[in-house]
């Protein structure tokens, strides 16, 4: 019963944070008032996932350093294992997270792509040259990274929130 009760206090602390998101994201008017226009529907799961691939990857990575901080003795490749990968996931789908809320140029959607293939597939490879990745995490990051890059350039609610010509 913990466990559930946990869980929908994780999903609780999850929709607040996205809906708190969401409402900052509505201050920035989209690019283009033709409909659909804003951070809604596709551009909002795109945000929920980004934001929930941040809550993983943080926990992980602290999990990580409390388990090497309660030994005496730190893993010589420390910072190629663990610490670069987890420091390029954290600044890419935060610098991607960031800029789909706020921004409001056609150059948005190349920036939220770049960091979102920073944050979840490049880390990941990075994770699996160390040897501490997994082949079907990959996977699964690099076919999102696809859906969400196309969706970023094709989609009308994208073009109309950030503009459809490159600055």
């Amino acid at each position: 019963m913990q466990s559930v009760i946990g869980s929908l206090l994780l999903l609780f602390f999850f929709l607040l944070v996205l809906h708190s998101l969401w409402q900052w994201g509505r201050h920035f008017p989209p690019a283009s008032h033709e409909a659909p226009s804003g951070v809604e529907g596709g551009l909002l799961l795109i945000v929920a996932g980004l934001l929930a691939l941040l809550i993983f990857n943080a926990t992980g990575f602290g999990l990580m350093l409390t388990a090497i901080k309660g030994t005496s003795v730190w893993p010589a490749n420390l910072w190629m294992s663990a610490v670069i990968p987890g420091v390029l996931s954290l600044v890419g789908v935060l610098w991607a997270l960031l800029r789909l809320l706020s921004g409001r140029t056609p150059r948005v959607r190349w920036e939220a792509s770049i960091g979102y293939l920073v944050s979840g597939p490049l880390a990941e490879v990075c994770w699996l040259s160390v040897g501490s990745g997994d082949i079907t995490r990959l996977v699964f990051l690099s076919v999102a990274a696809i859906a969400i890059v196309i969706y970023l350039m094709r989609s009308s609610r994208s073009l109309h929130t950030y503009g459809s010509s490159v600055a």
